[in-house]
C-alpha cells in the first residue's frame, strides 16, 4: 500500500494521516454539523473510503499534530466510521492564507445557507482586510448581494434561528434585516403566537412592511440636519435611509426610511420646534389640531403658553363659506391652516377680548382677510403674468440667459434655490436671525445680509450636502465622488498625496500576495500534474479491477495516489462486495 506521495516543491504533501494526530481548527467558520448527514457520510466512508483528501498545516501550537484547515466534515464523519487513517494534503500556510482558504471553501459548499455566507463575510470586514467591494471581486458577486448578506447578521437571534430552520426564506430574512430589533421582535411574536401564525408569502410580507417604511420625501423636517436626533445625524447620509445606501436597497426608487422610531422622534423635534417659533412671534396665533390628535409634548408647551387648543369638529371644521375662514397653526401639521370657527368658539378664540364688541371686532377682522386675500391675487396676477409674457416669450426670454454676469437679483435667487432647513442654524449664528423669521423672510434675509461670501458659503454647503456620501466612495468611477475630491485635492493637496500614498501602499502588498498566491496556485498545479505523470511512469504493475475496470492510472488521475488492491479488485469495490 502506497501511503505517501511527496510533490517536487515543499509546498505540498499528500500523506495518509492518523485520526488522532489531527485537530480541529478554531477558526473555521462552518461550526453547526447536521447529525443525520454526518452519519450518512460515515457510512459511505466505510464503503468507499475519503475520496477527496483534506487540506492540513502543521499546527503551530501542538507538537506533532496537524491543524485541519479544510475538510472537518470528513474529520468528524471519518471519526464516526471507525477508519484509523484519512488522506491529507499537508500545506505550508500563514493565518492569513488559513483564514481566507476556509472562508471561500465554506462558500463554494453546495448547501451553504445564507446565514453561514453573512457571518463568513462578517468575519472578513471585521479581519480589517476586506472591504465589500473586496468581498464582491473575491466571490464573482456584486455588491448588492454582499451588502444584503451582512446586513443578515442584524437579525435578532430568534429569527436567525427560524431562517435557519426553514420557517421562511432569504427574501424575508433581507427584509427583516433592515427593520429595528424591537419591530423584529414584535414579528417573531406575532409568527409564534398571533391569529395568523407564521411568516406569511414574500409578498404579503412586504406589503405590510412597506405601510410602515416612512416616506421621507413627505417628511417635515429637513433631511441634512443633523440636530433633530444627534445620535441618528442626519438622513441624508443614514443607511437606513434607501436613498443613502443603493447598495443595500437597489430595488427602492423612492427615498424611504426603515427605522420608523428615529422618523417619529425627529418629526416630534421639528413640531415642537415649529411651534415654540410660531408662539414667539405670534402669542396670539390660534392654534388648532386634528379631532384625534395626541401628544404630550406639545400639549406641555400649550399649557405653558396659557393657550387653549381648538380640536376639529367640536371647534371648527376645514370647510366654510369663503371669507370666513380664518388662519390657524395646525399643530400636528406644524403649518398654517385655514379654519372655520363654529360660532360656539368665535367670541373665545377670534377676539380673546371681553371688554370689546366682539361683533365688530370680528367683521374687521373679515374685511383685512378679505382685502389680503385681494392683494394675493394682484400679486398672483402680476406674476403669471410676467411668466406668460416675458419668460415663455422665446423673443424676449433669451436675455435671460444669455446675459455675461449674473445680476444680484440672480445670486439672490440662487441663495433662496438651494438654501434648506438645515442652514437655520448657521444662518443664526452669523447674523443672529431666528429660524421662524429666516423660514418665513427668507428673501427679506438674504437680501439684508448677502454679499459674494454669502453666495460662496451657500454654494459650498450645498455641494458639500450633495455630493458627499459614504455609500458611494468609488472617485474613479462615479462622479459624485470624483467632483468632490477634486475641490478636497485643491484645498488639502498634501493630506490627499498622504492617503493616495498610504493606500497605494497597501494595494501593493495586497496585489503582491494575490499575483503569489496565484504564482504558488499554478506551481502547485503544475507539480501535481508532474507528480501524476511520475507516478504512472513509475507504476511496476498495469494493475485492472476486474469490477469497475479502474487502473492505477485512472486513480492517480483522480485521486493523486494509486489504488489499494485486493487481488484483482480495487478498494473501493472491494468493500462494496462485502
Amino acid at each position: 500500500m502506497m501511503n505517501t506521495t511527496k510533490q517536487t516543491n515543499d509546498t505540498v504533501i499528500f500523506k495518509y494521516l492518523k485520526i488522532n494526530e489531527l485537530c480541529t481548527s478554531s477558526s473555521n467558520p462552518r461550526t453547526d454539523f447536521e447529525e443525520t448527514a454526518l452519519n450518512e457520510l460515515a457510512e459511505s466512508i466505510k464503503a468507499h473510503g475519503v475520496l477527496q483528501p483534506i487540506i492540513v498545516r502543521t499546527h503551530p501550537n501542538v507538537q506533532k499534530k496537524y491543524e485541519i484547515v479544510c475538510g472537518e466534515r470528513r474529520y468528524r464523519a471519518s471519526c464516526i466510521a471507525g477508519i484509523k487513517t484519512i488522506p491529507a494534503s499537508i500545506r505550508e500556510l500563514n493565518d492569513d492564507e488559513v483564514f481566507e482558504i476556509q472562508i471561500i471553501e465554506n462558500l463554494e459548499r453546495k448547501d451553504v445557507h445564507p446565514m453561514d455566507e453573512a457571518k463568513a463575510f462578517k468575519k472578513m470586514i471585521d479581519s480589517g482586510k476586506y472591504t465589500v467591494e473586496d468581498i464582491s471581486a473575491k466571490i464573482a458577486k456584486n455588491q448588492t448581494f454582499v451588502a444584503q448578506r451582512l446586513k443578515l447578521n442584524d437579525l435578532i437571534d430568534e429569527l436567525q434561528e427560524e431562517f435557519l430552520k426553514g420557517e421562511f426564506g432569504v427574501g424575508h430574512a433581507v427584509l427583516y434585516s433592515r427593520l429595528t430589533s424591537e419591530k423584529q421582535a414584535d414579528i417573531f411574536s406575532d409568527a409564534k403566537t398571533g391569529w395568523n401564525q407564521g411568516y406569511g408569502t414574500l409578498k404579503e410580507a412586504k406589503t405590510e412592511l412597506e405601510r410602515e417604511n416612512e416616506d421621507l420625501d413627505n417628511a417635515i423636517f429637513d433631511l441634512n440636519s443633523d440636530t433633530l436626533l444627534p445620535t441618528a445625524g442626519a438622513c441624508s447620509k443614514c443607511l437606513k435611509c434607501s436613498s443613502a445606501n443603493t447598495v443595500l436597497f437597489p430595488e427602492f426608487e423612492g427615498n424611504f426610511c426603515f427605522d420608523s422610531k428615529c422618523f417619529q422622534i425627529k418629526s416630534e423635534t421639528e413640531k415642537v420646534n415649529r411651534l415654540i417659533n410660531v408662539l414667539e412671534e405670534n402669542p396670539n396665533v390660534i392654534l388648532v389640531a386634528s379631532w384625534n390628535f395626541k401628544t404630550n409634548k406639545l400639549d406641555d408647551i400649550i399649557n405653558d403658553y396659557g393657550k387653549k387648543l381648538l380640536t376639529q369638529y367640536d371647534d371648527y371644521t376645514s370647510y366654510g363659506k369663503e371669507g370666513e375662514g380664518v388662519q390657524a397653526w395646525h399643530v400636528d401639521n406644524a403649518d398654517f391652516c385655514e379654519i372655520f370657527l363654529k360660532e360656539n368658539t368665535k367670541t373665545d378664540t377670534i377676539i380673546n377680548n371681553p371688554g370689546a364688541n366682539q361683533t365688530l371686532l370680528l367683521e374687521m377682522s373679515k374685511i383685512k382677510d378679505r382685502a389680503n386675500r385681494a392683494l394675493e391675487l394682484d400679486r398672483e396676477k402680476i406674476y403669471k403674468r410676467t411668466i406668460e409674457e416675458l419668460v415663455y416669450n422665446d423673443e424676449k426670454n433669451s436675455l435671460l440667459v444669455t446675459c455675461e454676469d449674473l445680476k444680484i437679483s440672480e445670486k439672490i435667487a440662487i441663495c433662496h434655490s438651494l438654501l434648506t432647513y438645515g442652514d437655520d442654524d448657521w444662518i443664526f449664528e452669523e447674523f443672529g436671525v431666528d429660524r421662524f423669521v429666516f423660514r418665513n423672510n427668507r428673501i427679506k434675509v438674504i437680501t439684508e445680509n448677502f454679499n459674494d461670501q454669502f453666495l460662496f458659503k451657500v454654494l459650498r454647503r450645498y455641494i458639500k450636502s450633495d455630493l458627499v456620501s459614504l455609500s458611494n466612495l468609488d472617485y474613479e468611477k462615479n462622479d459624485d465622488p470624483k467632483a468632490y475630491f477634486n475641490v478636497i485635492k485643491d484645498y488639502f493637496p498634501e493630506e490627499i498625496k498622504i492617503y493616495i500614498d498610504e493606500q497605494n501602499d497597501i494595494a501593493s502588498k495586497r496585489i503582491e500576495r494575490s499575483n503569489k498566491r496565484i504564482k504558488d496556485l499554478e506551481d502547485e498545479i503544475k507539480s501535481t500534474s508532474e507528480s501524476i505523470e511520475t507516478q504512472k511512469k513509475q507504476l511496476q504493475t498495469k494493475n485492472v479491477c476486474s469490477v469497475c475496470n479502474r487502473s492505477d492510472a485512472d486513480f492517480i488521475d483522480e485521486f493523486g495516489h494509486p489504488a489499494i488492491w485486493k487481488d484483482n479488485v480495487c478498494l473501493p469495490c472491494s468493500s462494496k462486495s462485502k
